[in-house]
């Protein structure tokens, strides 16, 4: 489908970029982040890539704006150019098989503006969204809001197929804090909104974990009182056409007390894979350790069908140096990033290592990572240590078959809060912020291979700098590569390529210029 589109396109004339074999660089442009690169993904391959930026100042109140449009051999298909409002942030970008959506915040107008764009360069629908003043106060104390940010990347709005896209917005109303999702569909123009009911709780935070083609899930943490440290968990699943609860499994319905965290469909079947931490049944979440990993299996109605524990101090310990409170020896605790299920059925979850440690230096505390603990504290003598990559592969069953340690130079991340919350809501928190050295997992329509990519920083003789690793596994097979990515870039980011490749990309901002490459890989 996108293949037919892209190649359907007519080449644009490009004065301002040159392009060389699997090489491009594009000129005057003004400013650009992270946040203004995506892969276009189909079948969970890379077709092409999308670019944007701003590429001029129109007068004092408005930029004009450039979306451009690659294939995967970074070859130029087509340029979008319109004009906005200059107050209007780039908040996040996303692609779902078939259309563009860049979703704005204007906190002059205290709105969020959606434009959702076809591939053939037509904008379809725009979508507004006011925010009220209490609201406005909330979303902009939070990390993820900070626009100039190069993490500020993909913290409320997810892709969901060819149907559409999904937001999960926080809100305030006075004491109370909850939450919505916004449901926007890119196949005709329709916006569906669910707020969370209320069930007597003053605190609730969502977090999306993924979606079938039907349903949306979510992760959502609740409490009674905002300063209270009992924190109850659930698992809800909203309809994608129409924007009702489908289910909503409270933790006390599993065997154990359990945190989702990640999930996947499960080939061959409709049922959803849920992976995520458990713990004893009256433990608190704000503060107890986890007994170990658990992967329970659930249909479209949301019905229990299978729960399997594996516990840190046998399962796990068999193939890792672990504690009964499900410390690894030099990497910590883990979590889990993504689930990969192969052809053979063989599972592969990717997780990366996480210590809390003692700090020197205090911070400012945030709204985000203090309501996840009930606190507020200006000061944190906490922080967290990112460690060791870790590839764990499971069979049809879930039991563990082999885990794999792939070392890395510690990444310390200071975390406002931190002092009055167990590790595992402090890792949590840590992905929102961008704390992860783990940059993506990409695989092939069969599932017959995927490449795990993450960054690391290493200091040698020959060589200090940010290094990019990768995990490939292929034929039942896992090899591994590297590739040095020092630069004199005022920013770098990379991505999943075809197969073989990833994708760098280098912002020069007194050069006002993004140069693109494809790197292989083994």
């Amino acid at each position: 489908m996108i293949r037919k589109i892209l190649s359907g396109l007519l080449l644009c004339a490009l004065p301002f970029a040159h392009q060389a074999q699997q090489k491009l660089s594009i000129d005057n442009i003004r400013s650009v982040s992270l946040r203004n690169f995506g892969t276009i993904v189909e079948s969970e391959e890379v077709k092409g890539y999308f670019v944007y930026y701003i590429s001029d100042k129109v007068d004092k109140n408005t930029n004009e704006y450039t979306i451009q449009i690659i294939d995967e051999n970074l070859a130029p298909i087509k340029n979008i150019v319109f004009q906005s409002d200059k107050d209007d942030q780039l908040m996040e970008t996303s692609f779902n098989q078939n259309s563009l959506m860049f979703m704005f915040f204007n906190k002059k107008m205290k709105t969020f503006t959606s434009k959702v764009y076809g591939l053939d360069g037509k904008l379809k629908y725009t979508y507004l969204k006011e925010i009220d003043k209490r609201s406005l106060a909330y979303l902009s104390a939070l990390p993820a809001m900070k626009m100039n940010e190069e993490e500020g990347q993909n913290k409320f709005l997810y892709d969901v197929a060819d149907k559409g896209y999904v937001s999960v917005i926080p809100l305030r109303s006075g004491r109370d804090y909850s939450f919505e999702v916004n449901i926007f569909r890119s196949d005709t123009k329709k916006q569906i909104t669910y707020v969370q009911e209320d069930e007597g709780y003053k605190f609730y935070q969502a977090s999306y974990l993924g979606a079938t083609s039907n349903i949306a899930l979510f992760e959502v943490m609740k409490k009674e009182k905002m300063m209270s440290n009992k924190m109850e968990s659930s698992l809800l699943g909203i309809d994608l056409s129409n924007g009702r609860k489908v289910f909503d499994i409270r933790d006390d319905l599993t065997k154990y007390k359990f945190l989702p965290i990640n999930i996947s469909t499960l080939t061959g079947t409709n049922n959803i894979l849920i992976l995520g931490t458990y713990y004893d049944k009256d433990a608190k979440l704000a503060k107890d350790a986890t007994l170990g990993i658990a992967a329970v299996t659930i249909d479209p109605k949301g019905k229990i069908v299978s729960q399997k524990y594996n516990s840190w101090s046998s399962d796990f310990a068999k193939h890792l140096p672990v504690s009964s409170k499900g410390k690894i020896d030099d990497i910590g605790y883990l979590y889990f990033h993504k689930i990969i299920q192969t052809e053979s059925g063989e599972i592969f979850a990717v997780g990366e290592g996480y210590k809390r440690v003692a700090s020197a230096g205090g911070i400012a505390g945030t709204v985000a990572l203090a309501a996840m603990g009930g606190y507020s504290s200006s000061v944190s003598t906490t922080r967290l240590d990112i460690t060791d990559m870790v590839l764990v592969k499971f069979n049809k069953e879930f039991d563990i078959l082999e885990a794999k340690v792939y070392d890395k130079n510690k990444n310390r991340f200071s975390l406002p809060g931190g002092d009055f919350v167990s590790p595992h809501l402090l890792a949590l928190g840590a992905k929102t912020m961008g704390a992860y050295d783990y940059e993506f997992t990409r695989t092939d329509k069969d599932h017959t291979h995927f490449v795990v990519g993450y960054n690391d920083y290493e200091k040698g003789k020959d060589y200090k700098g940010t290094v990019f690793h990768s995990i490939s596994y292929n034929g039942g097979k896992l090899t591994t590569d590297k590739i040095n990515l020092k630069s004199s870039a005022s920013s770098l980011r990379v991505m999943p390529g075809k197969p073989g490749f990833i994708f760098i990309s280098e912002y020069f901002k007194k050069d006002k210029k993004v140069d693109m490459r494809l790197e292989k890989i083994n």
